[in-house]
Protein backbone atom coordinates (compact mmCIF):
# COMPACT_ATOMS: atom_id res chain seq x y z
CA UNK A 1 0.00 0.00 0.00
CA UNK A 2 1.35 3.55 -1.14
CA UNK A 3 2.35 6.30 1.38
CA UNK A 4 0.53 9.16 1.51
CA UNK A 5 1.88 12.42 1.29
CA UNK A 6 1.62 12.98 5.19
CA UNK A 7 3.03 9.34 5.75
CA UNK A 8 5.96 9.82 3.95
CA UNK A 9 7.12 12.64 5.00
CA UNK A 10 6.88 11.08 8.53
CA UNK A 11 8.42 8.21 7.35
CA UNK A 12 11.81 9.86 5.50
CA UNK A 13 11.80 12.12 8.76
CA UNK A 14 12.28 9.31 11.14
CA UNK A 15 14.42 7.84 8.77
CA UNK A 16 16.96 10.67 8.13
CA UNK A 17 17.25 11.42 12.01
CA UNK A 18 18.33 8.49 12.46
CA UNK A 19 20.67 8.07 9.78
CA UNK A 20 21.73 11.65 11.63
CA UNK A 21 22.23 9.69 15.23
CA UNK A 22 24.36 7.27 13.54
CA UNK A 23 26.56 9.24 11.93
CA UNK A 24 26.84 11.58 14.88
CA UNK A 25 27.71 8.16 17.10
CA UNK A 26 30.25 7.21 15.06
CA UNK A 27 31.66 10.78 14.60
CA UNK A 28 31.87 10.59 18.76
CA UNK A 29 33.38 7.11 18.27
CA UNK A 30 36.14 8.33 15.84
CA UNK A 31 37.24 11.43 18.56
CA UNK A 32 37.29 8.68 21.85
CA UNK A 33 39.11 6.34 19.63
CA UNK A 34 41.73 8.96 18.75
CA UNK A 35 41.69 10.04 22.75
CA UNK A 36 42.28 6.60 23.66
CA UNK A 37 44.98 6.07 21.13
CA UNK A 38 46.61 9.34 22.06
CA UNK A 39 46.81 8.16 25.53
CA UNK A 40 48.58 4.96 24.86
CA UNK A 41 51.03 6.45 22.34
CA UNK A 42 52.12 9.08 24.30
CA UNK A 43 52.37 6.59 27.35
CA UNK A 44 54.48 4.21 24.74
CA UNK A 45 56.53 7.28 24.11
CA UNK A 46 57.09 8.42 28.38
CA UNK A 47 58.31 4.48 28.58
CA UNK A 48 60.81 4.97 25.98
CA UNK A 49 62.23 8.32 27.50
CA UNK A 50 62.48 6.53 30.91
CA UNK A 51 64.41 3.80 28.93
CA UNK A 52 66.73 6.78 27.27
CA UNK A 53 67.45 8.01 30.87
CA UNK A 54 68.35 4.61 32.31
CA UNK A 55 70.73 4.11 29.63
CA UNK A 56 72.34 7.88 30.70
CA UNK A 57 73.23 6.70 34.07
CA UNK A 58 76.34 7.75 35.33
CA UNK A 59 79.11 5.32 35.83
CA UNK A 60 77.87 3.08 33.02
CA UNK A 61 81.16 1.07 31.93
CA UNK A 62 79.20 0.51 28.33
CA UNK A 63 78.67 2.58 25.91
CA UNK A 64 74.98 2.57 24.78
CA UNK A 65 75.25 4.63 21.35
CA UNK A 66 73.32 2.22 19.24
CA UNK A 67 70.43 1.88 21.98
CA UNK A 68 70.03 5.89 22.44
CA UNK A 69 69.95 6.58 18.65
CA UNK A 70 67.05 3.54 18.36
CA UNK A 71 65.58 5.25 21.31
CA UNK A 72 65.46 8.67 19.18
CA UNK A 73 64.56 6.65 16.16
CA UNK A 74 61.30 5.47 17.64
CA UNK A 75 60.37 8.35 19.49
CA UNK A 76 60.10 9.77 15.81
CA UNK A 77 58.74 7.11 14.58
CA UNK A 78 55.90 6.98 17.18
CA UNK A 79 55.57 10.86 17.02
CA UNK A 80 54.66 10.38 12.82
CA UNK A 81 52.25 7.77 13.78
CA UNK A 82 50.61 9.92 16.56
CA UNK A 83 50.30 12.84 13.67
CA UNK A 84 48.81 10.40 10.59
CA UNK A 85 46.48 8.33 13.24
CA UNK A 86 45.37 11.60 14.81
CA UNK A 87 44.62 13.17 11.52
CA UNK A 88 42.89 10.59 10.21
CA UNK A 89 40.94 10.10 12.80
CA UNK A 90 39.65 13.47 12.22
CA UNK A 91 39.32 13.30 9.33
CA UNK A 92 36.97 10.40 9.44
CA UNK A 93 35.06 12.73 12.50
CA UNK A 94 34.91 15.28 9.68
CA UNK A 95 33.54 12.73 7.39
CA UNK A 96 30.62 11.61 9.53
CA UNK A 97 29.78 15.17 10.64
CA UNK A 98 29.25 16.12 7.16
CA UNK A 99 27.14 13.36 5.98
CA UNK A 100 25.08 13.79 9.13
CA UNK A 101 24.43 17.38 8.63
CA UNK A 102 23.14 16.59 5.10
CA UNK A 103 20.54 14.38 6.74
CA UNK A 104 19.98 17.16 8.89
CA UNK A 105 19.02 19.94 6.05
CA UNK A 106 16.61 16.79 4.84
CA UNK A 107 15.27 16.75 8.04
CA UNK A 108 14.64 20.22 7.62
CA UNK A 109 13.51 20.34 4.17
CA UNK A 110 10.56 17.68 5.19
CA UNK A 111 9.71 19.67 7.86
CA UNK A 112 9.63 22.90 5.70
CA UNK A 113 7.36 21.43 3.49
CA UNK A 114 5.04 20.48 5.90
CA UNK A 115 4.56 23.65 6.90
CA UNK A 116 6.41 24.24 10.04
CA UNK A 117 6.69 27.95 11.03
CA UNK A 118 9.33 27.42 14.03
CA UNK A 119 13.13 27.35 13.57
CA UNK A 120 14.89 24.52 11.66
CA UNK A 121 17.17 22.07 13.12
CA UNK A 122 20.17 24.07 11.54
CA UNK A 123 18.67 27.52 12.54
CA UNK A 124 18.73 26.17 16.17
CA UNK A 125 22.43 24.44 15.54
CA UNK A 126 23.90 27.93 14.25
CA UNK A 127 22.02 30.27 16.86
CA UNK A 128 23.61 27.72 19.38
CA UNK A 129 26.99 28.62 17.09
CA UNK A 130 26.71 32.05 17.28
CA UNK A 131 26.43 32.57 20.82
CA UNK A 132 29.39 29.66 21.48
CA UNK A 133 31.13 31.83 19.23
CA UNK A 134 30.85 34.91 20.83
CA UNK A 135 31.79 33.77 24.24
CA UNK A 136 34.64 32.42 23.04
CA UNK A 137 35.90 33.95 20.01
CA UNK A 138 39.95 33.25 20.10
CA UNK A 139 39.48 29.52 20.74
CA UNK A 140 36.64 28.92 18.54
CA UNK A 141 37.81 30.42 15.92
CA UNK A 142 41.36 30.11 15.88
CA UNK A 143 42.50 27.31 18.44
CA UNK A 144 41.40 24.26 16.61
CA UNK A 145 41.92 20.80 18.83
CA UNK A 146 43.50 18.75 15.81
CA UNK A 147 46.44 20.75 15.61
CA UNK A 148 46.95 20.29 19.17
CA UNK A 149 46.63 16.86 19.30
CA UNK A 150 49.33 16.66 15.99
CA UNK A 151 51.82 19.27 18.39
CA UNK A 152 51.31 16.54 21.28
CA UNK A 153 52.92 14.37 18.04
CA UNK A 154 55.36 16.53 16.76
CA UNK A 155 56.87 17.10 20.37
CA UNK A 156 57.51 13.64 20.99
CA UNK A 157 59.10 13.36 17.35
CA UNK A 158 61.06 16.65 17.75
CA UNK A 159 62.42 15.02 21.09
CA UNK A 160 63.82 11.65 19.49
CA UNK A 161 65.18 14.29 16.59
CA UNK A 162 67.19 15.69 19.57
CA UNK A 163 68.23 12.81 21.33
CA UNK A 164 69.37 10.74 17.71
CA UNK A 165 71.61 14.20 17.22
CA UNK A 166 72.95 14.73 20.40
CA UNK A 167 74.22 11.25 20.19
CA UNK A 168 75.26 11.27 17.05
CA UNK A 169 77.13 14.46 17.23
CA UNK A 170 78.79 13.52 20.95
Amino acid sequence: MPFNEFQECQYLSDLYWKMYSEYATQARQHETLRGTISTILVSVGAAIIVFHGNLLKPGSATSHSNEIIAVGIALVVLGVLGILLSYKHYERTRHCTTISSKFRHATDDILRSQGLRKETLTQILERGRTEHESKYPISSRWLRAYVLWALIFFLIAAAGVLITLLELLH
